[in-house]
């Protein structure tokens, strides 16, 4: 899909193991990853996976800026 869509980034909330409790903590773990992707036939694309590891899994984080900081670096992404 990052291909087909041209996606500069990609943001994952959730976890990929469901209804597991993680522990809360007090500060935000974001993990970056830069991909690069090769559809055959296709030139290669890269994007940037931001994974936001510590996000409940019913609910939401407690509030602070770490979400309105990572969606203002989003909106520069296409």
């Amino acid at each position: 899909m990052a291909v087909q869509e041209k996606s500069e980034a990609v943001l994952m909330l959730c976890n990929f193991i469901e209804q597991f409790e993680f522990p809360i903590e007090t500060r935000v773990q974001v993990r970056m990853t830069h991909l690069d992707v090769q559809v055959p036939g296709q030139p290669l694309h890269s994007c940037i996976h931001y994974h936001w590891l510590d996000w409940p899994d019913r609910g939401v984080p407690e509030a602070d800026l770490a979400p309105i900081a990572l969606l203002s670096k989003l909106k520069t992404c296409r």
